[in-house]
């Protein structure tokens, strides 16, 4: 039911609802037999299961039939009775509720065939811009912003492929890919102000940002300041930490970019990649003893078949070892 949205949730509701309001009725009129009692029993245990658990297609199976079957126990959809409550409408008030009827599913089948063509040419989009055939696969991805312009998925996508292209014409015409890179940022903060909750958006940003630095290192600035923002809504990601490290070392900022990094691993231990990247920034500033210590770990708690991590741990084990026989002959 979390995936029907609100619209599944309260049909799904209004069927017990509905069932209540029925049984109610034949309680009332002491009509209500063992047989109905036992399925309404079996229908509120599935309603429970279904409402904090998950259901399945036969779990789904199971429920229509008890539904059936308590529905045939009190006979409610019996032809003789059924004329009893039956409307009665007039001729005109048939034809006014077969034209809303036919306006609305005019209207619902159009909403559909937009929002299917609309992922169509998403897709053709994607698959034309993987072939190099840019122009037409920009122009897919337009036409399904056209057809569906509240969803960012199509400008995030979008921006990321102007970002290629403005990558790939910076050596053949400046302007034009510094143009492409400005649209590329545009789109790219549009989608997060359509959605600025998915993660992901901020993550596409944060590449986008990182692809143009190739053509001006400004836009790294732009790119540590997404990943603050995405840190903000995910603060036990490990991996936003890790790259927001990266980039601080990139743009010299070197005692943050170590911090960064020491959080990264301090949220997820088994962070390999993390612990090598530590030991590497704590190498540069000569703390060797603290970088052998992350090697350790990643051997002793991670993978002890590193052979590329045994190899810099016996380095930096040798160093250590030299280190400490210069030591006396210092002093």
């Amino acid at each position: 039911m979390a995936n029907s949205g609100a619209f599944g949730l309260l049909s799904y509701l209004s069927v017990f609802v509905a069932l209540a309001f029925l049984l109610w009725q034949a309680a009332r009129k002491n009509k209500l037999s063992q047989k109905s009692i036992a399925f309404a029993s079996s229908l509120l245990a599935m309603f429970v299961s279904n409402f904090f658990g998950f259901s399945t297609v036969m779990v789904n199976l199971l429920f229509f039939l008890l539904l059936a079957f308590l529905c045939i126990e009190n006979e409610w959809f019996d032809e003789k009775k059924k004329k009893s409550w039956q409307w009665q409408f007039k001729a005109w008030q048939q034809l006014l509720l077969g034209l809303l009827l036919s306006l609305f599913a005019l209207f619902a089948w159009r909403w559909v065939w937009r929002t299917w063509y609309a992922d169509y040419q998403f897709t053709a989009g994607q698959n034309a811009f993987e072939s190099s055939d840019y122009q037409n696969a920009l122009n897919k991805i337009q036409t399904a912003i056209e057809l569906s312009p509240k969803e960012a998925l199509f400008y995030d996508q979008l921006a990321t492929d102007y970002g290629t292209l403005a990558t790939l014409l910076a050596d053949q015409d400046a302007s034009a890919s510094a143009e492409l890179a400005s649209t590329a940022v545009k789109l790219s903060t549009y989608a997060l102000t359509l959605n600025p909750h998915h993660l992901n958006f901020y993550k596409s940003q944060v590449s986008l940002y990182v692809q143009l630095g190739k053509l001006d290192p400004s836009y790294y600035l732009r790119a540590i300041s997404t990943l603050q923002t995405a840190i903000t809504l995910a603060p036990s990601d490990a991996k936003l930490y890790y790259n927001l490290s990266l980039l601080q070392a990139m743009t010299g900022q070197t005692n943050s970019a170590l911090a960064t990094m020491q959080k990264a691993v301090d949220l997820k231990s088994n962070y390999a990649q993390a612990r090598n990247q530590l030991a590497e920034m704590l190498i540069a500033q000569g703390r060797l003893s603290e970088a052998a210590e992350q090697y350790q770990a990643i051997l002793e708690q991670i993978n002890p078949n590193d052979s590329l991590v045994q190899e810099k741990f016996k380095l930096l084990e040798a160093s250590l070892s030299a280190q400490e026989k210069l030591a006396p002959s210092s002093k």
